[in-house]
């Protein structure tokens, strides 16, 4: 496609790299998507269709995310996985590499063994002896022998080999994180003492240079190999800037590509997505080694800046970048190209929205982390703002032109009356309230806008509502006569979930406050001033006192807590269930509880209230009494399927419909996801 758009010029200018001339700088970056069947191993459905709808947005390659070389061992979680270490599977992946031709993009395929972070079965290898896991639960790692260090050399060359013969214009090998290969290129995880051992920098670098130089040897001049690598780490003998330079150095004189890199804070859950490392607070390894000049946007920037001061090969970037801050590092000179990972599932035409010069139209990623958190419990990848990945994004026209009501302008309303409009409906849609969002805007006055900016979702959806004709009626509650007035062909119910109170033990109710009434206010306080002036507002005056208990430990309780904590309050969880933050990503979890107890929150589970008085809450704990000292005691209450005007509408109305949270409370995803089911079917 031909660009038009002057401001994102140099982001999507053509690039040579290596034996590839890239049409633009844009590269989508390898990530489990959990679309295969491990039992099977063969690419599925899901992935082809993903990759290719990718490649259709205009992205120049897209990296497929990596197979097993040498069977489970190498792989991160058997259970999903796809292989490439054995001749059968060739076909199915030319098959995927073709579809990804087929759309002008370069098809580049990851391949890693995951050493340490192996899920299965088999033990895990590094290139020494570990004497406990990075992550809780996680893995011990054993030294690999020489005979075995042989053996893995072996199968990534013939990796390397079957991609080519797959139809893959070129690889990427990933030195990165803690998996295998990265082991050996640092003095903390290496304490070998053969030639790949840690005396020197050759010594470390000397099994992926002798890799890439097979490798190279094998596949020919023609055939990328692109490196990807922490360029900086947190934990003390972690690699340096002069040794990860050094080693990038040797790396090229090898014969890579390109190099890809990134910093890595050891330990850290969240070390990918550098945004999460705001959140709740940075850490003190964090503050050490990202650029905190975005607070969270293109946080590696500093470290991939460094290496292309030095090496002569491109380099590429990556890290919660958006197209401004793409096309800054490119003019700047700090990189050759930027991956983009939750972006691009978010909305893959991305690529093309910028050339078109549309960048209001396109899907903005949240950095929610309900992909990863998909991933983590075993489910297929899903995103919150886009309901098709891993399918076929295809508005098919409407047979009839229908018109349709549409009640409620939350995520779910919104979506579906998107979808409906863009199918060719005549769709209105109306809300109480005067502003769009629904529940959103109440989860952006508690959140702010870091690091989800749900409010930036809202405007996207403004645009395509205007851009799309669909009439607005805010401010206008839903009636019987109006529905007699507009005469719709179909009406789909929006109107989110109705709430039931959690029934609160006998005694003294002052300092009681249901969530259901906390958000009645905060919506009065969104009317005045909004979502945004609230979050700020909040910091300086609450209506609740210093000492507060919240009963509900799962995801709303959860960002309760974070909110007030910030907000000076002394805060205690209490849930009735086994676990406190049911509903969190649990790699934010792992975070957000360390930070809890850093904080003094005290968090009592499997837990009900016994009686409040006065400031003195009791609790029974399995066979444990406890009394807490409150000034406000906060029950979260329990959302529930609303039908309210479903059974008059259907009198009037020969299509009706519930959607979101109004059918089945769930999250924002959940949501959005049934919008446009919706918006699909009526």
């Amino acid at each position: 496609m031909q660009a038009t758009s002057k401001k994102y010029s140099t982001l999507l200018s053509p690039i040579q790299i290596g034996a590839l001339t890239y049409r633009n700088r844009i590269v989508k970056t390898s990530a489990k998507m959990s679309f295969n069947d491990g039992e099977n191993g063969f690419v599925s459905d899901s992935l082809m269709r993903f990759s290719e709808e990718t490649a259709r947005g205009g992205a120049a390659a897209v990296l497929v995310e990596a197979p097993g070389i040498d069977g489970p061992q190498s792989v991160l979680r058997p259970s999903n996985c796809h292989y490439i270490d054995d001749e059968k599977y060739i076909p199915r992946l030319r098959e995927l590499s073709d579809a990804i031709h087929r759309q002008g993009s370069h098809a580049i395929l990851q391949l890693l063994h995951a050493g340490s972070w192996h899920e299965g079965d088999e033990e895990a290898l590094s290139a020494s002896d570990w004497s406990e896991p990075e992550f809780p639960g996680g893995k011990v790692p054993r030294a690999a022998t020489a005979t075995e260090l042989q053996h893995i050399r072996g199968k990534f060359v013939e990796a390397v080999v079957r991609a080519q013969e797959a139809g893959f214009r070129g690889v990427e090998i990933s030195t990165s994180a803690s998996h295998f290969l990265p082991t050996f290129l640092n003095r903390f995880w290496n304490q070998r003492e053969d030639r790949y051992g840690s005396q020197s920098i050759e010594n470390r670098a000397r099994l992926m240079c002798e890799i890439i130089h097979e490798s190279k040897e094998r596949v020919g001049e023609g055939f990328n190999i692109g490196v990807m690598m922490n360029v900086v780490e947190s934990m003390p003998g972690g690699l340096t800037y002069p040794e990860s330079i050094g080693i990038a150095m040797l790396f090229e004189a090898a014969g890579a590509a390109y190099i890809h890199g990134r910093a890595f804070i050891f330990a850290s859950a969240t070390t990918f997505w550098p945004e999460q490392e705001f959140h709740p607070e940075l850490t003190p390894q964090a503050k050490q080694i990202l650029d905190l000049r975005g607070g969270g946007k293109a946080a590696f920037r500093k470290a991939t800046a460094k290496l292309k001061e030095a090496l002569s090969i491109p380099v590429m970037t990556v890290g919660n970048i958006d197209p401004e801050t793409g096309e800054d590092i490119l003019r700047r000179g700090e990189a050759d190209l930027i991956g983009l990972c939750r972006p691009l599932m978010a909305d893959p035409q991305l690529p093309n929205k910028l050339a078109e010069d549309r960048p209001e139209d396109i899907t903005p990623c949240t950095h929610c982390m309900a992909c990863l958190q998909r991933w983590i419990v075993g489910r297929s990848v899903a995103c919150r703002v886009n309901a098709s990945v891993g399918d076929v994004d295809r508005y098919t026209p409407a047979e009839q032109s229908k018109r349709l009501l549409v009640v409620g302008a939350g995520p779910a309303g919104m979506e579906a009356a998107r979808v409906a409009a863009r199918r060719g409906h005549r769709v209105t849609l109306i809300d109480r309230e005067r502003a769009l969002g629904g529940q959103m805007l109440l989860a952006s006055a508690i959140k702010g806008k870091e690091p989800e900016n749900l409010e930036e979702l809202i405007e996207y959806y403004r645009i395509q509502l205007s851009k799309l004709s669909v009439g607005l009626q805010l401010g206008t509650e839903y009636s019987a006569e109006l529905l007699q007035t507009e005469q719709p062909d179909a009406v789909v119910f929006a109107t989110g979930p109705t709430i039931e109170p959690i029934a609160v033990p006998a005694g003294d109710s002052k300092i009681v406050v249901h969530s259901a009434s906390l958000m009645d206010a905060l919506k009065r306080a969104i009317r005045a001033a909004g979502a945004g002036a609230i979050h700020t507002l909040s910091k300086a005056w609450l209506p609740l006192g210093d000492r507060v208990v919240i009963v509900g430990g799962g995801y709303q309780g959860c960002q309760l807590a974070e909110f007030l904590i910030k907000r000076g309050r002394k805060v205690s969880l209490v849930e009735k269930g086994p676990t406190i933050g049911d509903g969190v990503v649990p790699h934010n979890l792992m975070k957000l509880m360390f930070w809890f107890q850093s904080k003094g929150v005290g968090m009592i589970t499997e837990a009900e209230i016994e009686s409040i008085a006065g400031s003195s809450v009791s609790l029974l704990s399995g066979d444990q009494r406890h009394s807490l000292e409150a000034d406000s005691v906060i029950f979260i209450d329990t959302p529930v399927p609303n039908a309210r005007h479903v059974d008059e509408a259907s009198n009037l109305v020969g299509e009706v419909h519930r959607v979101g949270g109004s059918r089945e409370p769930g999250m924002i995803l959940d949501s959005i996801a049934d919008g446009y089911r919706i918006g699909h079917l009526v």
